[in-house]
């Protein structure tokens, strides 16, 4: 039997683009799943409207009948400046109104999975259970006509993002899930902030931390001949972003060239459960304490799941940095030999 396959998504400022997510994978899945603060409040107490022009469109893309809208009080303190608790709280509430057994992608509005249809099969055949599994993530940070800045690593695993899991109610901290991860050849692109002005001006509305450290100050002033200035730049994680690659034309063209290469070598990736965990508590340290709570009430199943997956994955085991480099010299061939 084909595994089922829910996405899960949240209703908020993003609301246009949400129904542009959703156009591109409503026909690979079985179901998706929308939540929506009842009190129509973000996470930082920020009142939004979601106007009836939103669900009549929301209805013209459901012609099967697959889009459940799920109104509950999401969010537990809008207070915390750190608004990762509350958005991990929704992504649970939402997650225990899927399917029983689906596959759940969690993606925000701003996300688009490039390859979701071969995605979605993949899941439907795949026969590992008690994983997660991850994929890459390029951020878009501004467009000015046919050049797109982005967010490059050099660190490539900085671009690891989980995409599904069949774990309800179990996100321990954003997406994460603290399960043994499995890496599969695909791509999500994070719209974040490469909006027009009107959209970029609603998400600084209700993005307070990113304004509040001069962010489209940043943004305004980012030009092709700045862009290789700017190193370690997150506002929140300063190195999780090293540096800014321009692109030049078509963005997609850029993003299958990787896809193909990581297709071509892919390999299903162990990663250290402990070492993982250990990247979010350093990125929390003060404000929860959950994560090693609950790693330590569940070290036993944990170690047992982990030393049972990378016993069947040990073989095809690759390091991060030797395969970027791999990748990055056949770009580098690939363009020379375009270029003859």
């Amino acid at each position: 039997m084909m595994n089922k396959i829910s996405v899960l998504s949240l209703i908020g400022f993003d609301h246009a683009l949400l129904l542009e997510s959703i156009a591109t994978y409503i026909d690979a899945v079985d179901e998706v799943i929308l939540g929506l603060a009842a009190d129509r409040k973000t996470w930082a107490g920020h009142e939004f409207e979601v106007p009836g022009s939103f669900f009549d469109s929301l209805k013209r893309l459901d012609k099967h009948n697959k889009i459940k809208i799920v109104e509950e009080q999401f969010f537990q303190d809008r207070v915390d400046l750190n608004f990762i608790p509350n958005l991990t709280y929704a992504r649970n509430m939402v997650s225990n109104y899927a399917s029983e057994d689906s596959w759940l992608i969690t993606l925000d509005p701003d996300e688009t999975v490039v390859n979701f249809k071969e995605f979605a099969d993949y899941l439907r055949s795949f026969t590992g259970r008690n994983v997660a599994i991850f994929g890459k993530q390029v951020t878009l940070l501004k467009r000015e006509g046919s050049t797109t800045f982005i967010v490059e690593n050099d660190d490539w695993s900085k671009d690891d993002v989980c995409l599904a899991t069949q774990k309800r109610g179990g996100f321990i901290l954003n997406r994460y899930t603290g399960e043994p991860i499995a890496f599969a050849p695909v791509y999500l692109t994070n719209n974040s902030w490469a909006r027009t002005e009107d959209a970029l001006t609603t998400k600084f509305e209700h993005s307070f931390y990113f304004a509040r450290q001069g962010f489209r100050k940043f943004l305004d002033e980012l030009t092709p001949t700045n862009y290789q200035q700017f190193k370690d730049f997150n506002p929140l994680s300063g190195a999780s972003w090293e540096h800014i690659a321009l692109v030049e034309g078509d963005l997609m063209s850029y993003i299958d060239n990787r896809l193909s290469l990581l297709r071509e070598h892919q390999a299903w990736i162990a990663v250290d459960l402990y070492a993982r965990a250990k990247l979010f508590e350093d990125k929390v340290v003060g404000r929860d304490s959950n994560i090693t709570e609950l790693k330590s009430q569940h070290e036993k199943e944990i170690a047992a799941l982990k030393s049972e997956y990378e016993t069947k994955a040990a073989s095809q085991l690759r390091s991060y940095k030797e395969l970027k480099m791999q990748l990055d010299a056949e770009l580098l061939a690939n363009k020379a030999r375009s270029q003859r």
